[in-house]
């Protein structure tokens, strides 16, 4: 047709075809303009009600006036030109949209985050215009999606759509709608209505952030049964950085049940809306901040109140900024992967995180827990139960209707959380990407310990009446350790061993220490019981062939046979300071299969960090076994030894070094008053750092001669050094309180300092390039703290800004390429390639996509070391 005339249109091009017919560029003659002509099959108007109904609905479609809707100019039918004259063509001109298809844009990869959810509030907001009109697309899907020059979205076909009067329109014989993107009804040949439309973009929107389908199969058989029968691979499984509200904004599209989605586009908008995700990137970390709970998962943390999938607000809930600590422990997971015995010395890197929302209970029952897959935490208030994403500080969800919870576990899959209420002893279980509660079975005591286990069984214990388990799907529970076969010892926890015949939990005397208590197996056959370990409490078994129990506020492990049910090594610390229930002996930590391990502590963690850790970027390593402060460690100029301020206070430290490949360290000073911040001269072989007394004082001290101290200079204001220029004429210092700091440099040889970088906002953490031409540094002068470079030493010409929406301790290259820095709450490695000929900075990208989690404080980097 191509070349030819369709009524006053002259056919230009073919855009596309599809089972509907045929697209054309054409050139409306009339009024001089060019259009989109989508051709219809004759076959399409085979009867009068065919007809009848196409006009109405493309008459309809026609009335739509939408930024982000393709507007329909005309419809009619005509004969092509040089056609038979009973060749009737049925047509529709609609607006020419120069750009391409949303289908081919997905097809380069997935979108950014942003942009992705920026596209689905344009669909949704035509969505909303159409369905307050009583039009359904029936066919949302990427193909039907234009994206403009500009990027912005615009919706075809609406001239295509179906009013609601209408019932299961067909086409040619077959289902509405691109198989692909069929809701389950649709699937179903049932009457449809808005939400299936809601359905299909929450396919599109699935799409544009995993770049692919969520409901795979063959053929259009196997799709149809994933539609109607499975649930898509969760987001967060997929790709890293989304935040578990978009995961859960996605689910809600996706619900089987029309009723159980959004109901109107208007709430979806709301909660895109609400989806803020430069500030869950890159926002600030405050002590204390303001939370939000919504009556659905996940909720969004913000400043002010945010409303809900309903468009009500509710009153944010404040924050008493409590720390629970969070510790990854890098190697466990190949650690207790090993049949051999475990070494006591395993690497271990922690963090603080602080939850919001209320006083973190950790009372009778388990107050934190993290899922198996590692990716979500879950702890208790007296909020309610709270889950977070891992490695994403600002996405918390409330849990609905779980004020008296009085215990967190997590399902096999990591997709329920289970927990009972205290009130009314009702075990409970919410999804974890969202929903409503579901009552599983009443429980006649109160659960002092729970596994959820892959057998679909909930097993647990309940003190003085033994241990029962309970299916996962309810029912009545099933009696499994009698109380008379614990003759009065309190049972807790319980767990189903491989042999699916013996069961692992812990018991005590009341009113004697639970420290006491032991670690004991029972033979659900002959009702035989065994203590395989004396001392400790709420026993776990994990498949790597450990159990691991808590004693005296410390996590242990030990090797353990699940055959024989013996003892096989240790037990070894895992971890310390762990809260401890006082009476039931609940020790507050779990661990995930994949060796993550999280815990509340026994005291709130003082300022700075407690451990102090070697990071590689492709592995993780303990560099030190003490526990104390520590604080800006230095990578030396070789990248072998670590220099860094350690004490068992933070009043009373001193510079330490570490030796990276054994991880021993020694003591490089030793005096009563602090020392802090230690730099190394550029050929490794001085250290300078500052003393703190009554003054501030910069010193030198050399490394083969250890009593040759030289004071640099001293002065009643705060001193903090912060990098040694390469030609070893320089230091630069941070001068100032907490909040007034400026950049200075103390020239070696004259011993005179001159602020070089000083406004009104603060600027800190000045780090010469390798050439010792140019300064980055970090500046509050924005309102994110952001990594800036200047040349140096004239540093009034030409400053660039590296990061955006927050920056913090930049570092160089070894060459000077690259640019290095720190997100300003979430600790994730960036880096910004430079020219050091030009001073241009170039993109920046994210070299580790999990969070660092490591103290404000400590941390520095390598080209491919981190250590924190």
């Amino acid at each position: 047709m191509v070349g030819k005339s369709l009524s006053h249109y002259k056919i230009l091009e073919e855009l596309g075809r599809g089972g509907m017919g045929i697209v054309y560029k054409a050139e409306d003659t009339k009024l001089d303009r060019t259009v989109a002509i989508k051709v219809l099959p004759s076959a399409a108007l085979a009867s009068e009600d065919d007809r009848a109904r196409f006009y109405r609905e493309a008459k309809a479609a026609a009335q739509l006036h939408h930024p982000h809707i393709a507007s329909v100019f005309e419809i009619d039918e005509a004969v092509p030109e040089g056609s038979k004259d009973d060749d009737l063509r049925p047509f529709i001109a609609m607006e020419f949209i120069e750009g391409m298809t949303l289908d081919a844009k997905i097809k380069e990869g997935p979108f950014k985050l942003e942009e992705a959810v920026r596209i689905a509030s344009e669909i949704a907001s035509a969505l909303e215009a159409a369905h307050k009109k009583d039009i359904v697309h029936r066919d949302i899907k990427s193909q039907n999606v234009m994206l403009t020059e500009d990027g912005k979205a615009k919706v075809l076909d609406f001239g295509l759509a179906q009013t609601s009067q209408s019932t299961k329109l067909t086409r040619m014989g077959s289902t509405l709608g691109t198989v692909a993107y069929m809701s389950p009804e649709q699937a179903r040949g049932e009457t449809v209505d808005a939400r299936t439309d809601i359905w299909a973009l929450g396919v599109t929107l699935y799409e544009m952030i995993a770049g692919r389908h969520p409901f795979a199969g063959d053929y259009e058989q196997a799709v149809v049964y994933s539609i109607l029968n499975e649930d898509p691979e969760p987001l967060t499984g997929l790709r890293t950085g989304v935040p578990m509200s978009l995961e859960w904004i996605v689910s809600k599209l996706l619900a089987k049940r029309p009723e159980e989605r959004y109901q109107t586009a208007t709430d979806l908008i709301v909660d895109l809306k609400t989806v803020d995700l430069n500030a869950a990137g890159m926002s600030r970390t405050t002590s204390s901040s303001t939370m939000s709970a919504t009556d659905a998962l996940p909720g969004i943390r913000t400043d002010q109140p945010i409303p809900t999938a309903g468009g009500r607000r509710l009153n944010p809930v404040n924050s008493v900024g409590l720390a629970v600590a969070a510790l990854l422990i890098g190697s466990i997971a190949t650690w207790f992967l090993k049949p051999a015995p475990i070494a006591p010395d395993m690497p271990v890197i922690r963090f603080s995180q602080s939850l919001a929302s209320g006083e973190i209970l950790a009372g009778v029952g388990q107050s934190v827990a993290i899922s198996p897959d590692g990716k979500v935490l879950a702890y208790r208030t007296n909020e309610g139960l709270f889950l977070r994403q891992m490695g994403d500080i600002e996405i918390v969800a409330a849990v609905p209707g779980t004020a008296d919870a009085r215990l967190v576990i997590f399902s096999h899959d990591s997709r329920w959380i289970g927990y009972q209420l205290f009130n009314s002893r009702q075990m409970m279980k919410s999804q974890v990407s969202g929903g409503s509660p579901v009552p599983i079975s009443m429980i006649e005591g109160n659960v002092q310990g729970a596994t959820w286990q892959d057998d679909g069984f909930i097993y647990y214990g309940e003190g003085p009446l033994g241990a029962s388990r309970v299916l996962e799907t309810g029912g009545v529970p099933e009696l499994l350790i009698p109380a008379d076969s614990v003759k009065g010892r309190n049972v807790r926890r319980a767990q189903m061993l491989p042999s699916g015949s013996h069961v692992l939990f812990s018991s005590w005397i009341p009113g004697e220490p639970v420290n006491d208590g032991d670690l004991r197996v029972y033979n659900t056959i002959t009702g035989q019981q065994d203590v395989i370990h004396r001392g400790g409490n709420d026993a776990r078994y994990l498949d790597s062939g450990h159990i691991v129990f808590t004693q005296n506020g410390s996590g242990f492990a030990f090797g353990f046979d699940p055959d024989s049910r013996e003892k096989l090594t240790g037990p070894v610390p895992v971890v310390e300071s762990v809260s401890v229930s006082g009476w039931s002996g609940v020790g507050q930590w779990d661990i995930s299969d994949s060796g993550t391990v999280v815990k509340l502590p026994s005291s709130p963690d003082p300022g700075g960090s407690i451990l102090n850790i070697y990071l590689p970027l492709d592995e993780k390593q303990r560099l030190s076994a003490e526990v104390g402060f520590f604080r800006y460690p230095r990578f030396s100029p070789d990248g072998e030894t670590v220099v860094v301020e350690h004490g068992e206070t933070s009043d009373e430290t001193n510079i330490w070094m570490y030796d990276v490949g054994r991880g021993i360290g020694t003591r490089f000073t030793s005096s009563e008053t602090r020392k802090t911040h230690p730099i190394w001269s550029p050929d490794g072989t001085q250290i300078a750092y500052v003393v703190v007394d009554s003054t501030y004082s910069i010193v030198i001290q050399t490394l083969d001669n250890p009593e040759a101290v030289d004071t640099m200079y001293t002065s009643s204001e705060i001193l903090e050094t912060t990098s040694w220029s390469p030609d070893g004429q320089f230091i630069t210092v941070n001068v100032g309180g907490t909040f007034t700091q400026d950049i200075h440099v103390l020239e070696i040889e004259s011993r005179v300092m001159t602020a070089v970088i000083a406004y009104d906002s603060d600027e800190d953490f000045a780090r010469y390039s390798p050439s010792g031409d140019w300064l980055a540094y970090e500046s509050n002068e924005t309102d994110n703290n952001e990594v800036y470079v200047v040349p140096f030493p004239d540093v009034n010409r030409s400053k660039g800004r590296v990061s955006r929406g927050g920056g913090q301790k930049p570092n160089w290259s070894a060459d000077g390429s690259t640019i290095f820095f720190v997100g300003q709450s979430e600790f994730v490695l960036y880096a910004a390639s430079f020219d050091q000929a030009t001073g241009s900075i170039g993109d920046v990208s994210n070299i580790r996509g999990e969070s660092l989690r490591t103290s404000y404080y400590s941390f520095d980097q390598t080209n491919e070391r981190f250590v924190g």
